[in-house]
């Protein structure tokens, strides 16, 4: 099976690596490269290193549904397109330039979170279970027709990051059974319920600030639906800090009053509207990742201070 590897998102790299594996990958399809490091030098990204230490096709389109971008496409000859994480609208010529299908790996239980935020989404609404959805694609978002689908439970402290490798993980293995069954013509698509469909919309800046008069359990998922990026953010002292890991104690420490910060058993809990939160790791701006003990003994906050 001769496939072309479509993402933009460096976490899909052990799908790719998983794919070579057995199959043949004629071509990756990813985001130009940006400056990186000191002195901003452009480097490919960790897909385009992998890419060209293989010795795979690497295609870097401005606009991937270009007439001449997608004729060279075609001159490889390639039986199925696989796509994860690549933020670019396809049209009609790419999606039915190959033979076996154009699949798409979709990291939520389509029809719900169709769109490009759909693990943050779910970690933020609270969710219990997520999955992992193989489908072909067609011109409608996330909506064609379903080839495998499995389904995962959510940790109560699982972040975005965490909980976004493992559903890669899980996503690369059925990827491989997936086009297995193509190759064998034993796929059954089975077709969206779109009267089940709820949308997963980009994370926007202004969700990503803490205000401790929500309750705990809103505030723990944000922070966990956002760790460890864009970062759920709050401000001490006139610094930005990011909090990275929470978890809601079993009992309540502390004291009336939304953003009181306080010391317990050399611990950091935060007040908000329905009790306390326990800060585990956070970052102040300009300073490394540390953790809520290493925050209380460096900046040992006074009486009634507060977050904000």
């Amino acid at each position: 099976m001769k496939i072309v590897f479509f993402s933009g998102d460096d976490d899909a790299l052990p799908i790719l690596e998983s794919l070579i594996t057995g199959l043949e990958v004629l071509a990756l399809v990813t985001n130009p490269p940006k400056p990186k490091g000191r002195g901003l030098k452009i480097r490919p990204s960790l897909l385009g290193e992998f890419a060209q230490k293989k010795g795979i096709n690497l295609f870097y389109p401005k606009d991937p549904n270009e007439k001449e971008f997608v004729a060279s496409l075609e001159r490889l000859e390639a039986d199925c397109g696989v796509l994860v994480a690549f933020r670019s609208i396809l049209g009609p010529n790419l999606l039915n330039l190959f033979p076996r299908g154009f699949l798409n790996l979709h990291p939520s239980l389509l029809p719900k979170y169709r769109g490009p935020a759909p693990i943050q989404r779910a970690i933020l609404n609270g969710e219990k279970r997520t999955g992992v959805t193989i489908f072909f694609m067609n011109e409608r978002v996330d909506s064609g027709p379903i080839i495998q689908q499995r389904e995962v439970m959510i940790g109560e402290n699982e972040t975005y990051g965490e909980l976004k490798r493992r559903l890669f993980s899980l996503g690369a293995e059925m990827l491989k059974e997936s086009l297995s069954l193509i190759e064998r013509n034993e796929v059954k698509p089975i077709p969206q319920n779109d009267a089940l469909a709820s949308y997963a919309p980009k994370i926007k800046k202004e969700e990503c600030r803490i205000s401790w008069k929500e309750e705990k359990e809103f505030i723990h998922n944000q922070i966990r639906a956002f760790s460890p990026e864009p970062g759920a953010y709050t401000f001490f002292r006139g610094k930005r800090v990011i909090i990275l890991r929470s978890e809601i104690p079993r009992e309540e420490v502390g004291e009336e009053g939304e953003g009181i910060i306080v010391s317990f058993n050399g611990n950091l809990f935060v007040s908000t509207r329905n009790g306390t939160i326990k800060i585990k790791e956070l970052k102040v701006e300009g300073k490394g990742v540390i953790s809520g003990q290493d925050f209380i003994n460096g900046y040992k906050p006074k009486a009634k201070e507060r977050f904000g």
